[in-house]
């Protein structure tokens, strides 16, 4: 969802997802690290 999100353009939304996979994973897990990554790589690809 978090990266569907990043597609449409819509980080906030994006972010929030984010907040809520690390409430729900605090052992970790590959949702959080994927959106996490894919948040890292969207902002470096845009300014602002």
């Amino acid at each position: 969802i978090g990266e569907a999100y990043l597609a449409l353009g819509r980080m906030e939304k994006a972010r929030e997802h984010l907040a809520f996979l690390d409430k729900e994973c605090w052992l970790g897990c590959e949702e959080y690290d994927d959106l996490k990554a894919a948040i890292e790589r969207h902002k470096g690809g845009k300014s602002g």
